[in-house]
């Protein structure tokens, strides 16, 4: 895969230098394309948290001093970009086919006005998907504080805003269960943690979400800046000890969400699958 991105590199690069513009941007949407399927591979691999995220920070609120985890950008700009990428790569093919320069983008027997017709589409498409992901778009804070866990969403839909807040003392929270979600991908399936806030008091409807119960709460953990593992580690111990509640008051609490090194979240991994095949 390195060796292809670096095939197309080296292809905008000659473009550039005989002035075949609209090549030369076929090749950079391509190259996005590229690129950004390289980076959901990677994230979808876990190793998006690597190290300690600098959007964890302190929060003050009126539910006090804590932390707040926002949810990441990386994937919604990534997958924007890929879009884009390929709406730049179709466009390309399009002017370059009728400058007579088609087969330097399309397949080989496909500059014709068929292959035309479905560049075109694609290239629509691709701008249409790219334009609804900006503009319908949710974004949510978890806040952490002593007194309890907040979570604050708000769903974007075009130019108008709709917020869904939420609060949860602790001795209103009976369990926090780690879960997941896990959606088929052809021959394979991808596993999107789950942290649910189990609630011994309802919920009003209006407040709740997807994954939601009338009695719980569900955090996206996947979505979010910090390690899902630590998230939980976090929560759990707060919930269990009420007398270290206010170590996440303290200026540098934003540190208790450092991941471990990688090669210990690998070795528990393993262990854990091999617990997993024994049982």
């Amino acid at each position: 895969m390195s060796m292809l991105a670096v095939v197309l590199a080296f292809s905008t690069i000659a473009d550039v230098r005989h002035e075949e513009s609209g090549i030369a941007a076929g090749s950079a949407g391509g190259l996005i394309l590229f690129v950004g399927l390289v980076l959901t591979t990677i994230m979808l691999a876990g190793f998006r948290w690597v190290g300690l995220s600098r959007r964890i920070t302190r929060s003050r609120s009126e539910y006090g001093e804590g932390i707040q985890i926002p949810t990441g950008r990386v994937g919604l700009v990534t997958l924007s970009a890929m879009f884009i990428g390929c709406s730049m790569y179709a466009l390309a093919a399009v002017i370059a086919s009728y400058s007579g320069l088609g087969s330097k983008l399309l397949p080989a027997g496909r500059d014709t006005e068929t292959g035309r017709t479905y560049m075109v589409i694609l290239c629509v498409g691709a701008l249409v998907i790219a334009t609804a992901l900006l503009l319908f778009r949710t974004s949510t804070v978890i806040g952490i504080y002593p007194s309890g866990v907040s979570r604050d969403t708000r769903k974007r839909v075009a130019f108008s805003v709709r917020r869904f807040e939420t609060f949860l003392s602790w001795n209103d929270i009976d369990n926090v269960v780690a879960d997941e979600t896990v959606v088929n991908s052809g021959s394979s399936a991808i596993h999107h943690p789950l942290i649910k806030l189990q609630n011994s008091s309802n919920i009003p409807a209006d407040m709740l979400l997807k994954f939601d119960g009338t009695d719980e709460i569900t955090l996206m953990a996947k979505l979010f800046v910090a390690e899902p593992n630590t998230l939980l580690s976090l929560l759990r111990f707060l919930k269990d000890n009420p007398d270290q509640r206010d170590i996440v008051a303290q200026p540098d609490a934003f540190e208790l969400l450092t991941p471990p090194p990688l090669r210990e979240r690998f070795r528990a991994a393993r262990l854990a699958k091999k617990a997993a095949s024994d049982a």
